[in-house]
C-alpha cells in the first residue's frame, strides 16, 4: 500500500508498506530513499534442532519475524503512520536531512505505538495540520 504527499512543501514523496513489514519513503525528484521503520511479531521457534551450537535445543526460543505492513498514510511532511498484520498501529517520524537512509539499523523508534485488537486491514488517518490561527470553540 501506499501514499502520495506533497501539501507540506514543494517536495513530492511516496510513502510505502511492504510485505515484508517495511515502511519507505520516496523523494520524487531525487529518488532518494529513507527506511523510516518495520513491523514485526514476535514468535517463538518450534525447530527441535540446534543450529546454533550454543547448547539450546530451540525450543521456545524467541525471535522477530517480519509482518506485512499493510495501511501506511503521511499525516504530515515530518509524519507517517503504518498499522500492520502484526496488530500494531504506529506514528513515525521522517527525517529530512538529505541522506539516503537504506539501513534498517540506523531507524529511530515510533513516536507512538498502539496495540490493536487484531491485524490492521484498512485505515484512515487525519493529516496533522499546523494552523495557528484556527479558532478552537
Amino acid at each position: 500500500s501506499g501514499s502520495v504527499n506533497n501539501s507540506d512543501s514543494n517536495e513530492a514523496f511516496i510513502i510505502t508498506g511492504g510485505l515484508d513489514g517495511s515502511i519507505k519513503r520516496f523523494v520524487v525528484s531525487s529518488s532518494q530513499i529513507q527506511s523510516i521503520g518495520s513491523h514485526y511479531l514476535l514468535t517463538k521457534s518450534t525447530s527441535t534442532t540446534n543450529n546454533n551450537n550454543d547448547g539450546s535445543n530451540g525450543d521456545g526460543d524467541d525471535h522477530l519475524e517480519s509482518s506485512a505492513c499493510s495501511c501506511v498514510k503521511a499525516l504530515s511532511h515530518h509524519h507517517v503512520a503504518s498499522a500492520g498484520w502484526d496488530s500494531m498501529f504506529y506514528i513515525w517520524k521522517c527525517h529530512n536531512d538529505g541522506t539516503t537512509n537504506t539501513d534498517n539499523n540506523d531507524r529511530a523508534p515510533p513516536l507512538v505505538q498502539l496495540k490493536l485488537p487484531d491485524k490492521a486491514f484498512s485505515m484512515d488517518a487525519v493529516p496533522i495540520h499546523n494552523n495557528s490561527n484556527s479558532n478552537s470553540n
